[in-house]
């Protein structure tokens, strides 16, 4: 029996990296072992603490008995030299029949798999074939030499005891699973005073080409996978891949043997933060977060906090939680507007048990015994306020957001609140206050007008469009919640297009990815709303309204406040439309305003180019049908290519009318959108206000409105700039019309 050169005295559960940069080599020469030279405390189960002192102890009797054996032996070649990586050799044999171990054999249980090379590996489970040579030489192989942070490994007393624990009668199934590159040989019996020992010489152990270690939690249903780690010669060959796919299996199987037949209802893992870049480790965490997206993880939009792992620690706050979407768990990963997702109450339970079994086994700092239930949950919350935090941020949401983009920061302190489904008051009214009183927005839309669009009324009645709130809020344990930002928009369901209004986040949380999540989540929400309302391709086009570039005379913080801005959309895919383009009043006694209209740049939009080939096409085929005429009607021919021309690419006007097209110019223009879905966005935007009150009817007595309609009217596209920004009106780069027209 051998021993591995350090055992951490902590106690901790961690999912970790599934393949590592670097490898650690410890000096080990195994040893034969005899049924006169064992000692008694080498017996299964065996005590890990003692095995350091029982291989200084044995040390010298070991040289001394394999010196004896060797001038016993007939053949005076030299034995072979034992094997230090775990491959099968001969070792240095006693001549004494007395103490010869008898040959082994072959192991006929076991599974075979291949990998995507064809290679085959056998795999053993620690829990149902147990075997103390396989996890020494594991532990100081794998874990000792991949997981060189202290406070990830766990130590080996833990792998002993948990091992040989009963799985019916614990809250707790724990598993090691084992891929070799031979078939393990049985266990030799030799009886001694006290019974049969079984023992296996280390040097005959096969290779172990990687392990894994999870855990299953029976009370919640719920796995979690700690560790997973592949021999150095291994990687890139696919075993990875397959010892994955077996421990999620076998986790789904000890459900069933728990009487869960369908499985686990969730497997989650926990890994480094990509922002935790200073914790030396052995692989960096982006490395190690792509091996596990490719294997089906995807991160749990939650701030998570891991349990202690000593009275004297804190939570562990460098974690983020992953949880597996691969098949077949891709069919327990539930969709809203095709966002996916998993309930809270799942996540909720499951922390509740980790954090439990952390106190039961003594790593909190609750010094009171016997809690259980909300009783230990209070405690819990009151010793640490990070799992206050966590806990306050699962309860407040129904479902927990699965994000499937790299890297994964984690962390998220802030919580998504869609205020047109999850009304407050409160919210309402500090987002108006922090945003709109105070000097962000000029002139902005009255408060009563959002009271009146979110009232349980207004949900009710039949409208022409749905009014959203998404807020960003972080949520405190103590004190007061605080809004970081939002977005105000409405979908109109005739245009079938969506239109920002307000886009607002705190400068502290600039760069932290709030902006960013505000924006995609409602373009999904748009999404959805389109599909519960017949459009299930979804939402044709998404809109946004921003602030006029105005004069360089203007102050510099607000210039450089809407070119921070509009540099901020145009990196979000966003376009500004070559539009002269103004708002709806707010009330009858308002009048409309000049703004910036931006459209979202998606597959759905235009391109250019492909509105060139289809004049092209149309010129063709005009072409093809008149081929037999005669060379008479050339100069008729011609005028009627141009006027197919006009019809898609149309030219420059004269100044003076009001309904003079945009050029549609290849240098300065990427997109184009149909005039008809401008005029019915423009009018469905108009037919809402009309709606609310906000204008007096027909909306088509408002010369604004009139405006807007004669552009799109005078043209089939209306084109997008390409050109970064500052974004300008359309009347500053060149006058459309004049203002005695208006």
């Amino acid at each position: 029996l051998t021993h591995t050169k350090h055992i951490p005295t902590h106690t901790h559960t961690h999912t970790h990296a599934l393949t590592h940069s670097r490898t650690h080599t410890l000096e080990f020469t195994p040893r034969p072992i005899t049924a006169g030279s064992l000692p008694a405390h080498t017996r299964m189960p065996i005590d890990a603490s003692s095995l350091q002192q029982e291989v200084n102890d044995s040390s010298e009797a070991d040289e001394e008995e394999v010196t004896d054996s060797n001038e016993d032996e007939s053949d005076s070649s030299p034995s072979p030299a034992p094997s230090t990586n775990g491959d099968s050799s001969s070792n240095a044999e006693d001549d004494s029949e007395g103490d010869k171990l008898p040959d082994p054999t072959p192991d006929p249980v076991l599974q075979v798999i291949l990998n995507s090379e064809g290679q085959s590996a056998f795999i053993v489970n620690l829990r149902t074939e147990y075997n103390e040579d396989l996890l020494l030489k594991f532990y100081r192989d794998l874990m000792i030499p991949n997981f060189p942070i202290e406070s990830e490994l766990e130590p080996l007393e833990n792998f002993l005891v948990s091992l040989k624990r009963p799985s019916q009668d614990s809250d707790l199934d724990f598993d090691v699973l084992l891929l070799l590159d031979a078939p393990m040989r049985s266990p030799v019996s030799v009886t001694d005073e006290e019974g049969p020992v079984y023992v296996t010489s280390t040097s005959e152990l096969p290779t172990i080409l990687g392990g894994c270690v999870f855990e299953y939690y029976p009370r919640v249903n719920v796995g979690l996978i700690s560790y997973i780690a592949i021999h150095e010669a291994a990687r890139g060959k696919g075993f990875s891949t397959q010892l994955f796919q077996q421990s999620a299996h076998r986790l789904d199987q000890n459900a069933r043997d728990r009487g869960n037949l369908a499985g686990c209802d969730a497997i989650f893992l926990e890994t480094h933060s990509a922002a935790n870049s200073s914790i030396k480790d052995s692989m960096k965490p982006v490395h190690r977060q792509r091996v596990l997206h490719k294997l089906g993880c995807r991160l749990l939009d939650l701030e998570y906090y891991g349990a202690p792992l000593s009275p004297s620690s804190g939570s562990q706050d460098f974690l983020v939680l992953t949880i597996l979407s691969a098949a077949p768990h891709n069919g327990r990963i539930l969709r809203d507007a095709n966002v996916p997702y998993v309930p809270s109450a799942v996540v909720h339970h499951f922390l509740r048990e980790q954090w439990r079994i952390a106190y039961e086994v003594g790593q909190t700092t609750v010094e009171e015994e016997d809690l259980t239930g909300d009783e230990l949950d209070e405690a819990l919350r009151e010793h640490y306020p990070t799992y206050a935090k966590m806990m306050f941020q699962v309860e407040a949401r129904e479902k927990i957001a699965i994000l499937s983009g790299l890297p994964w920061i984690g962390a998220r302190s802030f919580t998504m609140v869609d205020l047109s489904a999850d009304f407050s008051m409160e919210y309402l009214v500090q987002f108006y206050k922090d945003f709109f009183l105070s000097g962000l927005e000029p002139d902005p839309e009255p408060l009563e007008n959002w009271i009146r669009y979110l009232s349980p009324d207004a949900k009710q009645a039949v409208h022409s469009s749905k009014f959203h709130i998404l807020l960003a809020v972080d949520i405190h344990h103590s004190g007061p919640d605080s809004i970081i930002g939002g977005v105000v928009a409405r979908y109109f369901t005739i245009s079938n297009c969506g239109l920002i209004t307000y886009f607002h986040v705190r400068p502290s949380h600039h760069g932290k990815g709030v902006s960013k999540l505000l924006i995609s989540d409602m373009v999904r929400t748009f999404d959805r709303d389109a599909k519960l309302r017949g459009h299930l391709a979804g939402c044709s086009a998404v809109f946004l309204e921003t602030d006029v570039f105005s004069s360089p005379t203007d102050p510099i913080q607000e210039k450089q406040h809407t070119t921070s801005l509009h540099s901020f959309l145009y990196g979000r895919g966003f376009r500004q439309v070559d539009f002269d383009f103004f708002t709806t009043p707010y009330s009858k006694d308002d009048y409309a305003k000049p703004v910036i209209l931006c459209a979202m740049i998606t597959p759905r939009i235009p391109n250019l180019a492909t509105v060139k080939d289809r004049v092209l096409k149309a010129i063709a085929s005009d072409t093809k049908s008149r081929s037999k005429r005669s060379s008479s009607n050339q100069k008729g021919d011609a005028s009627r290519e141009q006027r197919i021309r006009d019809q898609y690419l149309p030219n420059d006007g004269d100044d003076d009318h009001v309904s003079t097209p945009t050029i549609v110019d290849p240098k300065i223009h990427s997109h184009v959108l149909p005039s008809s879905l401008m005029r019915k966005f423009i009018t469905v935007d108009w037919k809402n206000a009309v709606e609310w009150g906000n204008v007096a009817a027909p909306a088509k007595d408002d010369r604004h409105f009139r405006y807007m309609l004669r552009q799109v009217q005078s043209q089939p596209y209306i084109p997008i700039l390409s050109q970064r920004p500052p974004w300008m009106r359309r009347g500053r780069r060149r006058s459309r019309t004049p203002a005695s027209k208006l």
